[in-house]
């Protein structure tokens, strides 16, 4: 199982932000029964000596996110087999998941002994030195994986977040693309290419890319965010409120959704809607654009102060 990272990324252009869903990953998954708990927890008892079940309802609690039971089960697999490769990686992935990243690290390393050529390690390792920014040993551990694997889509998904983090854009804007020519129906690599393009200030192709990505799928909150955010930053507010609204329908608690919204309407002038979603981006902890909050704060008060003359 390898690890899947999901990073916020946020870009303030204007008062409009994007918002990157960083995918730092692929998962191994042992078994793909819908009710895997059970399955396993069966084989257990008619094989409670065997690692594998282990391993595998570890696997099922991760997709749950039920932690703590994962790491329980990779633990006693380990005790049985001290030796066992994908017990180490998927143990590292609840790790990472967890924000354990030290841990995580010393697992994947561990894999890595046992199995030099091990991928997925690598793919691991590398997200967890993106994460910590050290870009160079990222892209060297991403370039290792794909020496070993050139067919392997995610490496070179994350090869161009880590360009793009390290502002390489050219670099990344590659990586990305031979991505989608190992998998032409990778949203996430369209998806990640349209941010590129969003953060060299190349909107229409970052809404082109974000459109093709939503074509894949077209149930990702964060894609339409990012749509909203282009719409937004080229002036077309009323794409902007109409994608920004989508991807609320979506996920009721995506609070840059809201953020974008208040900026929309600020910005026609629609002060009223503006602050709700204002009000409603400050609830879900959002931190509001400091310009925008003033300007929107003097608008709520003016108002405020014309209602008590009136009365």
């Amino acid at each position: 199982y390898c690890l899947s990272e999901k990073r916020i990324r946020l870009t303030v252009i204007l008062l409009f932000l994007l918002i990157v869903g960083y995918s730092a990953a692929t998962y191994r998954r042992n078994a793909l029964w819908q009710d895997r708990v059970a399955l396993w927890s069966d084989t257990i008892n008619k094989s409670p000596h065997k690692p594998r079940p282990y391993v595998n309802r570890g696997v099922a609690f991760l997709d749950k996110e039920e932690y703590d039971k994962a790491i329980a089960d990779f633990d006693y697999a380990l005790f049985l087999d001290p030796k066992h490769v994908w017990a180490y990686l998927n143990r590292g992935t609840v790790f990472f998941n967890k924000g354990q990243e030290s841990k995580a690290m010393a697992d994947f390393n561990r894999v890595l002994e046992l199995n030099p050529n091990n991928v997925e390690a690598y793919n691991n390792r590398g997200c967890i030195f993106n994460k910590r920014e050290e870009y160079e040993k990222a892209i060297l551990d991403f370039k290792q994986a794909l020496r070993i694997n050139p067919y392997f889509a995610q490496a070179y998904i994350n090869l161009g977040n880590t360009y793009a983090a390290a502002g390489r854009f050219e670099e990344g804007e590659l990586a990305y693309k031979n991505a989608i020519a190992i998998e032409p129906f990778s949203w996430k690599a369209y998806s990640e290419l349209a941010v590129l393009y969003g953060q060299r200030g190349d909107y229409q192709k970052e809404i082109e890319f974000c459109r093709k990505a939503i074509e894949l799928n077209p149930y990702d909150a964060l894609i339409y965010v990012n749509l909203s955010g282009a719409y937004g930053k080229s002036g077309d507010y009323a794409n902007a409120i109409k994608y920004s609204q989508k991807a609320l329908s979506l996920d009721p608690a995506q609070a840059v959704a809201c953020n974008n919204l208040a900026s929309a309407y600020f910005y026609l002038k629609d002060y009223p809607r503006a602050i709700v979603f204002y009000d409603k981006a400050i609830a879900l902890g959002f931190p509001v654009n400091p310009e925008l909050m003033k300007l929107l704060e003097l608008r709520r008060n003016k108002d405020v102060s014309t209602e008590n003359k009136n009365n």
